[in-house]
């Protein structure tokens, strides 16, 4: 008996989902939508090992893996301070299992690495996932 209820409640449960009003269908001119700008992407990623060169701007590199909590933690506000500051640098991001030779030439052995390539200038490293105003603040600190 209380099986059949339960069968019953899910029945309902699965109607009343099922039956929300249709869409209004658009006009011919209402469907033809602007295109949309392609929207542009700050972070390149690198997957041929081949590190960028720092000419005119500095080059920033999150190294990362897909295992890896802090470095999922961290990707979002990397992504995001890329989109913000593009204009003051090149963000690449590289994952370490894919590019493992690149990883090592830098000399990365823990992730989240990002590490800053300024032109002419030895590279800075900063170990570890921060918070946008902390990456903001260390970046300003070393980009200037």
């Amino acid at each position: 008996m209380k099986l059949t209820y339960l069968f019953a409640a899910a029945a309902i449960a699965i109607a009343s989902c099922s039956n929300a009003a249709p869409a209004p269908e658009a006009s011919p001119a209402e469907s033809v939508a602007p295109a949309a700008a392609p929207k542009v992407q700050a972070v390149k990623n690198i997957t041929d090992n081949k590190l960028p060169k720092a000419v005119k701007k500095p080059v920033i590199i999150d190294c990362w893996a897909t295992w890896c909590g802090p470095c999922m933690q961290f990707k979002p506000v990397y992504h995001q301070v890329a989109a913000e500051m593009a204009a003051k640098a090149d963000f690449y991001a590289a994952d370490v299992d894919t590019n493992g030779e690149l990883a090592a030439q830098l000399g990365v052995t823990s992730i989240p690495t990002v590490v800053v390539i300024l032109p002419g200038k030895k590279p800075l490293f900063k170990v570890g996932s921060m918070t946008k105003a902390e990456f903001k603040a260390w970046l300003n600190s070393v980009i200037k």
